[in-house]
């Protein structure tokens, strides 16, 4: 394939991506606002999700989920070009940073509120969580992001039959050639939802495809890589008090299903971990 028909063909898959940069820049208490770590914001009936260890590993035990983040989705109204985010309401993230365990958990990564905020208060972390599952509040600062697959991603699932043979490197090079801006690397990985994932190592959308398929045997609908979007990825968070790497400089991975997320539906979003 010639160059400027890759650059073109690559063009041809952009979506928009919303990139954040964490800050310790905190905002007042009685606010409900965007947050990573800290204290969420949550509603009196909230259960908070637990590790059940249901493979009965002999060094784990029931434990509660982390909390990872709150989003308050009206604050990403100007960056969501596309519409694909509800306009209004939280959406809330937790994962087991005890274990690093992908596989079980399914419907309790994700929580979403579309309720009166003035319902919400601060919800202590539940004993059990250890001190690496806790860490201080930080907040977001967003910009848009004219995004494109990840070298992994795109030789898996977007590449032709005439294929585009350079791989790493050099296709980061040429997708800022084709005016797109380098992919984040370890020193300077930021949080960002919807578009591509920042992929360190293996591409995940078939690993979405198989923990739809191992843990949603109830639906009859068939699930294929490309139906899967990135609904959240995790940034690093480096201040004074806190460096947070999520395991080894890696990142989680929260993705949704297109239609899923159209449907405002956050029961089934696959969560993953890749370190760096």
């Amino acid at each position: 394939m010639e160059k400027q028909a890759w650059i073109d063909y690559l063009k041809s898959l952009e979506k928009n991506a919303i990139t954040a940069t964490a800050s310790r820049q905190l905002k007042p208490p009685t606010q409900i606002h965007t947050k990573v770590g800290g204290i969420p914001d949550l509603p009196p009936d909230f259960e908070w999700p637990y590790f059940e260890n249901l493979r009965k590993w002999p060094t784990s035990s029931r434990h509660p989920l982390s909390f990872i983040a709150q989003i308050r989705l009206d604050e990403l109204i100007p960056y969501d070009i596309e519409h694909l985010l509800p306009s209004r309401g939280i959406l809330y993230f937790f994962f087991d940073l005890e274990t690093y365990e992908d596989q079980e958990l399914w419907d309790k990564n994700v929580f979403y509120y579309d309720g009166d905020l003035a319902l919400l208060k601060p919800h202590p972390l539940p004993e059990g969580i250890s001190d690496e599952g806790r860490f201080p509040e930080f907040t977001l600062n967003y910009q848009t992001l004219r995004d494109h697959p990840s070298c992994q991603e795109y030789c898996k699932y977007y590449d032709r039959e005439q294929k585009y043979e350079k791989w790493d490197e050099s296709y980061e090079v040429d997708a800022e050639e084709a005016g797109y801006v380098a992919r984040s690397i370890c020193d300077d990985r930021v949080f960002k939802l919807l578009g591509y994932g920042d992929i360190i190592q293996n591409e995940v959308l078939s690993s979405a495809v198989y923990q739809y398929q191992s843990l949603c045997s109830e639906s009859q609908e068939e699930s294929q890589p490309l139906d899967w979007i990135n609904l959240f990825q995790t940034g690093f968070l480096i201040s004074s008090d806190c460096q947070e790497y999520w395991g080894d400089g890696g990142s989680l991975y929260f993705y949704i299903r297109k239609q899923d997320l159209k449907n405002k539906n956050f029961h089934h979003v696959c969560v993953m971990h890749e370190c760096g």
